[in-house]
Order: C-alpha cells, then sequence, then structure tokens
C-alpha cells in the first residue's frame, strides 16, 4: 500500500529479517520503496548496504512521478562490499517512476556459494 498514513515498520522489519538469513551472500535489494533513502526505516540496512545511488554519488535521484519528480522512493540497495560500477536513473514512458540503473563491477561473486 502506498498511502503515506500507512507504517511501513512492520515491513520493513520482515525485509531486515530475511536479510539476515543472508548475511554472508552479496545481495542486492531494489524496489519501490514508497520511502526516501534518508528515512530511518533503512537504518538497519545501513550498517551492512550502500545505497547504490549514494554510493556512486550522483547527486538529485528523485524517481517520482513522471513527468516531474520530486520523491526518491525507488532504491537500490548492495551489501557491501558493494560491486558498484555506477547508479543513474533513466527516462521510460511505460511508468510513472524513473527506473534506477545499477551497473555492477565484473568479477562480482557470492563469497559464500550455497550448495543446493
Amino acid at each position: 500500500m502506498s498511502s503515506p498514513l500507512w507504517s511501513r515498520r512492520e515491513r520493513f522489519g520482515e525485509l531486515d529479517k530475511l536479510l539476515r538469513t543472508l548475511q554472508n551472500r552479496q545481495v542486492v535489494v531494489m524496489g519501490d520503496f514508497n520511502t526516501p533513502p534518508d528515512s530511518t526505516l533503512f537504518n538497519p540496512m545501513r550498517g551492512r548496504f550502500d545505497n547504490a545511488f549514494e554510493a556512486a554519488d550522483r547527486g538529485l535521484h528523485v524517481t517520482w512521478p513522471v513527468p516531474l519528480p520530486v520523491l526518491a522512493i525507488d532504491q537500490i540497495w548492495i551489501s557491501r562490499p558493494a560491486p558498484l560500477a555506477d547508479c543513474h536513473l533513466g527516462w521510460s514512458a511505460r511508468s510513472d517512476h524513473r527506473p534506477v540503473i545499477v551497473d555492477l563491477s565484473p568479477g562480482c561473486t557470492d563469497p559464500s556459494p550455497s550448495r543446493n
């Protein structure tokens, strides 16, 4: 739900629990969080993840609503060490959000591959 009156704390708590089960892996978390990146809800992630746009130091990264975005609610978070080569915004006529595009460095590997 995208209502500003609806708390996202429970959903962020569920995300934190899931990410703790993956703490020995290289993880990319991306999506429309309907929450700005400076929200305290992201604090549990900040210890282990970098916001790709902030890490790329690319300036203004507002993504919604198109055509004149004012909010940065679409984000990509990459676990450290973040194999980030670049992060930038694109344009699409098929969405009311600007896409966040990330280029990862070659050789990005999971430090503890699973054996399923």
